[in-house]
């Protein structure tokens, strides 16, 4: 682990996964005055952050001129990839970005849909849906496995469509 100025970085090009919550945020404002930065912030030798967005941008709220972080030599398509990894095993993930981010590195022609799917250890069903895009699937949801980090969206014309959140609980209107 390094440690490198705040202003020498910068967000990626390319969208994140995930989305935090301002109640989190908060929360991870005030661990940072705290306790410190605990974990550091992934970054490209260029300076690209790949994980530790939120982190950075504290950082920067609280002008704390050095951050740790861990350099990681890599190009932008294993950044997307990592990034993906990264944030996806943490929890709740936004699936029209992580969809965009999918076809972004299948557009590098790197990988074949079998190595990218294994690779972010997704079933059939939940990589197919995210590669196309549409996120929605006409068909009977839990005879299916997704992450517990989103599930696709299924009606049928004229029904209600109830989102659930990750833990299995109907979302809150």
């Amino acid at each position: 682990m390094d440690y490198c100025k705040t202003s020498d970085l910068r967000p990626a090009k390319w969208s994140s996964t995930s989305y935090m919550v301002a109640p989190d945020y908060k929360r991870l404002a005030e661990s940072i005055q705290d306790h410190g930065m605990l974990h550091p912030i992934v970054i490209q030798k260029n300076g690209t952050i790949i994980d530790g967005y939120h982190r950075w941008t504290i950082a920067n709220e609280n002008r704390i001129k050095k951050v740790p972080v861990v350099v990681v030599k890599c190009d932008d398509v294993e950044a997307i990839l990592l990034h993906i990894e990264l944030n996806r095993y943490r929890g709740m993930v936004i699936a029209k970005y992580l969809s965009r981010l999918m076809q972004t590195v299948m557009q590098s022609k790197r990988f074949t849909e079998e190595q990218l799917r294994k690779r972010l250890g997704m079933t059939y069903d939940e990589f197919d849906v995210l590669l196309d895009g549409t996120l929605i699937k006409m068909r009977k949801i839990k005879q299916h496995s997704y992450s517990p980090a989103w599930v696709p969206i299924e009606s049928k014309t004229g029904e209600d469509i109830h989102i659930e959140k990750p833990t299995g609980h109907a979302e809150q209107s």
